[in-house]
């Protein structure tokens, strides 16, 4: 019995390692797939794009947005941030409304990008080029100006 359920938590591991590998540095990310957009803000066109996915109970993820919100202002036009989100748009609205804005937008319903991306911790989030490029991934907290103005064409 225990050789059963060792086996079955080896599985359990590999699947889930395996779910954590949809993004790769380098390689083209999944096309985002949201519908609905908080304020009708759609995102526009940026040498770079953050994917941050966001869960409003999830330790850090409020401070998460605030950090991105700095970055983009100090970026500008160099960095818009995409929040995607599975939660009623009444909590987010009420959370991350007043961040909306050109260089921040949010996407709501977006359970089928979680499982595109293979997303299985909060806080983290994607930077991408202009070509859908992973070109980091990570806890949020962690993304620098540097490490975006190192990526920039």
């Amino acid at each position: 019995m225990k050789r059963v359920w060792l086996i079955l938590l080896a599985t359990l591991g590999c699947i889930a390692a395996a779910q954590a590998q949809r993004v790769v540095i380098g390689e083209r990310v999944p096309e985002l797939k949201a519908d609905t957009w908080l304020g009708g803000v759609r995102p526009s066109s940026a040498p770079l794009t953050y994917f941050e996915f966001f869960y409003s109970p999830g330790k850090g993820a409020l401070e998460s947005v605030g950090h991105l919100e700095e970055l983009s202002n100090k970026l500008g036009s160099k960095l818009h941030v995409i929040v995607l989100t599975r939660e009623p748009e009444a909590t987010v609205t009420r959370l991350l409304g007043e961040k909306v804005s050109p260089l921040l937008v949010v996407a709501l319903g977006a359970e089928r990008d979680f499982g595109n991306f293979g997303v299985s911790y909060i806080p983290f989030g994607v930077l991408v080029d202009a070509r859908n490029r992973a070109l980091w991934m990570g806890n949020t907290r962690t993304l620098t100006v540097e490490t975006i103005e190192q990526s920039l064409p």
